[in-house]
């Protein structure tokens, strides 16, 4: 972490970020846009129980926007669209340029364009060079400009008052970065303790975005999701207010739009047609593979989950299902 005291040393690093990142943006190879494209970039927070970044992708899609999912390192987001049969996440640079043009996104990675990332892999492993917050952004975002992003809109988490500080200060390194790479980019910081899916589990969530990209989901997520992508269309011109751009983002949930994105990209990256209907149709339990054992649990009161207590779960394991206690 940079000492948050010494402004002058973090803008000395972020300075080194900046050229780090243009220098590897030069080394990779790049997506073919167009001119008047306007690609966009939802950096959203890879974690369990959060389904927004894999319903914004095709949303934005159906918003009219052009939305290249290129990820890097163990990606949580690809995991969970791995639970899908046949999804394929490697993708060559003719099928990113392909999907990109047709479909108008993709979520994957490609060796074509990951040249860099295999580079700073083995130099990392070859001198012991330790990960850090600004290493990361440079993969990051010398990927996304090799997609020709014009504009981004970052998601940050905040764990409560003690988290604020670095949680601020990774917003500011974010958007000193895409200024320097000619991004227009603005940061969100979010409340960690409200939930962004109904579901655990990665075949849960992909239910569950598949619930929401159909007009049907959690007004806790879609909430969040009309108004993080409205301040999309507002920079890049398609709307003048953030109500208009809500009003334009609930207006193609309902339509059914954004599943449509989702499915056409599943198709596009390997999904059998089957696969594709039956989710379209929710058939969720002949495509995805759930739980063998579950069991539903009423809440006597509304609220959310905020802590889920490790021994009560054991006490469930050893009187319901016949497991060892802390015993055993």
């Amino acid at each position: 972490p940079l000492p948050a005291k010494n402004p002058e040393r973090i803008t000395e690093i972020r300075s080194e970020t900046a050229k780090l990142t243009k220098a590897m943006v030069q080394e990779n190879k790049r997506l073919e846009t167009k001119e008047e494209w306007k690609v966009v970039n939802y950096m959203g927070t890879d974690v369990m129980g959060d389904s927004r970044y894999l319903v914004a992708v095709p949303l934005l899609a159906a918003l009219g926007f052009k939305v290249p999912s290129i990820q890097v390192g163990n990606n949580i987001s690809l995991e969970k669209l791995k639970c899908i049969p046949g999804f394929n996440p490697e993708l060559t640079l003719h099928q990113m340029n392909s999907m990109i043009e047709n479909i108008g996104c993709f979520a994957g990675y490609s060796q074509d364009l990951n040249l860099v990332e295999s580079k700073m892999n083995l130099i990392m492993k070859s001198v012991g060079t330790f990960q850090s917050s600004q290493l990361d952004l440079a993969r990051y975002f010398s990927l996304t400009a090799a997609c020709g992003t014009t504009h981004c809109f970052g998601d940050v988490k905040c764990r409560g008052k003690r988290d604020q500080t670095a949680v601020f200060k990774q917003a500011g390194d974010i958007t000193s970065l895409t200024r320097e790479l000619g991004i227009k980019c603005r940061v969100h910081v979010s409340d960690s303790a409200v939930p962004y899916s109904k579901m655990l589990g990665y075949p849960l969530e992909i239910q569950d975005v598949v619930e929401v990209l159909s007009g049907e989901g959690s007004s806790d997520v879609v909430d969040m999701l009309a108004l993080q992508c409205s301040h999309l269309l507002q920079m890049s011109g398609k709307v003048e207010s953030l109500k208009e751009g809500e009003k334009m983002v609930f207006d193609v949930l309902a339509r059914g739009e954004g599943l449509t994105k989702f499915l056409e990209m599943l198709a596009a990256q390997g999904v059998s047609r089957d696969h594709v209907e039956r989710l379209r149709a929710r058939k969720y339990e002949d495509v995805l593979a759930l739980a063998g054992y579950q069991t539903r649990i009423e809440s006597r009161v509304p609220g959310i989950i905020r802590d889920i207590r490790l021994d009560n779960l054991e006490r469930v394991l050893t009187n319901r299902l016949g497991g060892y206690g802390s015993g055993g």
